[in-house]
């Protein structure tokens, strides 16, 4: 290349300085928003062919303090509890004897016949009896007199499932919780009763599968009135596609929320199903009731989270998540962050391992190490801001956690409050589970049967009680049950065959004392009918 002539000038004007200035920001915004691109495109890639937990290591080694060991007293707990599990399970005794013409003459000495030695030597061995359907038949005697004709009828103790039914609710409650509990769709079921002896068609199984949630409708409308009147409400909602809307060939998105809460020693898992995201879902469960509501950061919550209603507390494992996401673009930064945030998740192991989760110990375990560990969070946070894109994945971790910093401290100061809003995830995942299985639902009001049941059975599992013997004792009562004592009917306060003419529980509200279960301060709060379709 020629040197420069001598009187050339290499300086640019300022419109090419300013041309090159555009240019250079622009090649900026491309670079970061290929960078934020990639960074998307693993974190999809990781979900669908690499390792969804978001673990690193364990929880269960990374909570534990060096040199920590296992609590001995707390594995014998469990082992006891899986042996007395298996005790509980039916036994079929099976003797094996000595063949009689040995018994009566020792077959080596002829000296004269054997006597017992012992009480046998005993093998367990555990087998599976197949499931079968059987037919009951029921025959009602009739009687009359000869002098009189007067006509006597022997009680009947006949368990029906509705009027007209030919199928107990044994079997509704199998279809029940096949669908919700193991996500097995209606045609692999209808496969399996057909192998059993009997073909059930999906749509006979269908039609069961609603007429139970009909029949569960007031429990479950209970249920959620009680969830709208807990102190700190756990929400959070995802996809679950609707066939067809209103208008014929119309498919699209429906979402199911879920609503759980502590209420007593109990936990009450509630579900309700929606055809849009909006933020009306929550007004109608929750609007104007006081408390907590420990959320994400998505908008369609506000309307329940402004002043007078309920305070807002954020979801740290949220923020974590963002930076587990960032971990490829930012790095040492990014794995920085995680090993603070997990000095905060530390405060909440050791409270669990010491019993004294819920007491006044935690609160103070929370005010001190809680507080610092947040402080060295917020502090880091804060210096680390100016050193990544704002549209990179770090630059929005950062900006998230920054963002939502009063909601994600909340809970240093109320022992009731979670750390974070995974227990609400979690019930979630069997609807996601079913979603891969049975895709959508067929429209709208399926979608709100959907959440009665889905409700029901979550509740039975999140308080121990088997959901099979749970709907097939309550879809009978249920029936001719007061409207008063519902809350009898409830998983946490059910008694497998209690009468309506017994005494209810004195230790818990029966709800017909006005006293017992305070009502939401706004008409709207906790009424179910507001969310679902009459009848």
């Amino acid at each position: 290349m020629p040197p420069p002539l001598p009187d050339h000038d290499c300086s640019f004007s300022e419109p090419a300085l300013a041309y090159i200035a555009e240019v250079e920001a622009k090649v900026s915004d491309l670079e970061a928003e290929v960078r934020e691109l990639k960074a998307r495109l693993e974190v999809h890639e990781r979900h669908r062919f690499g390792q969804k937990s978001e673990k690193m290591p364990p929880p269960r080694e990374a909570l534990k303090k060096e040199g920590e060991k296992a609590d001995p007293a707390a594995i014998q707990a469990l082992r006891e509890e899986r042996r007395e599990a298996k005790a509980r399970l039916g036994k079929e005794r099976v003797e094996h004897k000595v063949a009689p013409e040995v018994q009566a003459c020792c077959p080596r000495c002829q000296a004269g016949p054997l006597r017992p030695l012992g009480s046998g030597e005993v093998t367990r061995v555990v087998e599976r009896v197949p499931a079968r359907l059987v037919v009951h038949e029921h025959v009602v005697q009739t009687m009359v007199c000869p002098a009189c004709e007067h006509i006597e009828t022997a009680r009947t103790a006949v368990r029906r499932f509705g009027q007209q039914g030919q199928y107990g609710a044994s079997v509704v409650a199998d279809i029940i919780v096949s669908k919700t509990v193991d996500a097995v769709p209606l045609y692999r079921l209808s496969a399996r009763t057909e192998r059993e002896g009997l073909r059930l068609h999906r749509n006979t199984m269908l039609d069961l599968y609603h007429r139970g949630a009909d029949e569960l409708l007031p429990v479950y409308r209970r249920l959620v009135a009680l969830v709208a009147t807990a102190a700190v409400v756990q929400a959070d909602e995802t996809v679950l596609r609707r066939q067809r809307g209103e208008v014929k060939g119309q498919s699209g998105n429906g979402w199911m929320w879920t609503f759980l809460a502590d209420v007593g020693s109990a936990l009450l898992v509630a579900y309700v199903y929606s055809a849009t995201r909006s933020g009306q879902t929550p007004v109608k469960v929750l609007g104007g009731t006081p408390g907590t509501l420990v959320v994400d950061a998505y908008t369609g919550y506000n309307p329940v989270t402004t002043p007078g209603n309920r305070t807002r507390s954020g979801c740290l494992a949220h923020s974590r998540r963002k930076f587990f996401d960032a971990k490829k673009d930012g790095g040492a930064a990014a794995d920085a962050g995680l090993a603070l945030l997990l000095e905060a998740y530390r405060v909440e192991h050791d409270a669990f391992a010491q019993g004294i989760v819920g007491t006044p110990a935690h609160l103070e375990l929370r005010q001190t190490r809680g507080r610092a560990a947040m402080d060295a969070v917020k502090a880091w946070a804060d210096a680390e801001e100016d050193r990544h894109l704002p549209k990179g994945p770090m630059g929005k971790a950062l900006r998230y956690l920054l963002g939502q910093w009063t909601e994600l401290t909340r809970y240093l100061g109320d022992v009731r409050i979670p750390i974070d809003n995974n227990r609400s995830e979690r019930a979630l995942r069997a609807i996601a589970l079913g979603r891969k299985n049975f895709q959508c639902v067929g429209h709208e009001a399926a979608g709100q049967n959907t959440a009665v049941l889905y409700s029901m059975v979550a509740t039975c599992v999140a308080n121990g009680v088997n959901p099979s013997e749970w709907l097939e004792d309550v879809l009978i009562r249920v029936q001719t049950w007061p409207a008063n004592r519902l809350d009898e009917l409830l998983p946490h306060r059910w008694r497998k065959g209690a009468s309506p003419d017994d005494e209810p529980p004195e230790d818990e509200p029966h709800g017909d004392d006005p006293d017992d279960d305070p009502e939401p301060a706004d008409e709207a709060a906790g009424d179910p009918e507001a969310v679902l379709p009459d009848g």
